[in-house]
């Protein structure tokens, strides 16, 4: 899901998936009642929501197969540590931004 409801049907429009392309249907079945104080519309336009998104919506992951076979081949992890060497502005430079850093932090800690 996005940020609201809404930026689904620009998706929904766009694939012509029936009959939520229509504003109208897709804001009656599913904007309207999610945002109603109603908890039983809520629950029914968020089960129909649900429904759609099954049917149109391809989840796969790493170790999804097809044919018994994973559909990623992926390497290995490798982890590379690469420490920086500062000349002496560099160096002064970044400890001042840490030193800011840390004070705000601090502040919004306290807040």
């Amino acid at each position: 899901m996005q940020n609201n409801v809404e930026e689904m049907y620009s998706l929904i429009k766009f694939c012509r998936i029936r009959p939520y392309c229509d504003w109208n249907k897709f804001s009656t079945d599913f904007s309207r009642p999610l945002k109603s104080r109603y908890e039983a519309g809520k629950d029914r336009a968020m089960d129909k929501l649900q429904a759609l998104l099954r049917a149109i919506l391809l989840r796969r992951t790493k170790k999804s197969k097809i044919d018994g076979k994973p559909i990623l081949q992926l390497p290995e992890k490798t982890t590379v540590e690469d420490r920086a060497i500062f000349s002496k502005d560099e160096l002064e430079f970044y400890k001042a931004l840490e030193s800011k850093a840390q004070i705000q932090f601090n502040k919004y800690l306290r807040n």
